[in-house]
């Protein structure tokens, strides 16, 4: 989300410049993708219109990358029936093509009247958290027998202390 205005300085174009002595250009030092038929610069163009889409990639993996790390931590932590109902819901939900489930997801939205881009990065990270939560789950189930949660257990930690400050870390390789 930062290129465009990086480029737009380094570059010294902007969006909207028209330059129409420089009209069809092939790219050159001066304008790395050539230019269109109004002598805007292309390069200039595409760092604009890819704002959008890392500003939805971005929030959207770090919604999923919360919503998983947590979920797949309470799952593997608490174990028996709370893991097991958990990711019971995880496997309904990993029956559903992820695609579906984003067009299911954006019409809900859309009807509750919220806009575009927050819809599409809402659908995208509540769909693709699953894999990452049974990621987590699979890392706290092994690392809940080491030592150090023992260790941690003995001198009184909580269990969200314990969960959030020795095990989530310790998934980070996976994550």
């Amino acid at each position: 989300s930062l290129g465009p205005i990086i480029m737009q300085k380094t570059m010294g174009y902007t969006y909207y410049d028209t330059n129409l002595q420089a009209t069809d250009l092939r790219p050159s030092a001066q304008h790395w993708f050539g230019t269109d038929n109004l002598g805007r610069d292309l390069f200039v163009r595409v760092m604009y219109g890819a704002r959008y889409s890392l500003i939805i990639a971005v929030s959207a993996a770090a919604i999923n990358l919360v919503i998983g790390v947590v979920y797949g931590g309470v799952a593997g932590f608490f174990g028996g029936r709370v893991d097991n109902i958990m990711m019971r819901i995880v496997d309904v939900l990993y029956a559903i093509p992820n695609q579906i489930y984003v067009i299911i997801l954006m019409a809900t939205f859309k009807k509750e009247g919220s806009s575009g881009l927050t819809t599409i990065i809402l659908a995208m990270a509540i769909s693709y958290w699953v894999g990452m939560a049974r990621i987590v789950r699979g890392d706290i189930l092994q690392l809940k027998q080491q030592e150090f949660v023992l260790a941690a257990k003995a001198l009184g930690a909580s269990k969200a202390r314990i969960l959030f400050r020795h095990l989530i870390p310790n998934t980070m390789g996976s994550i």
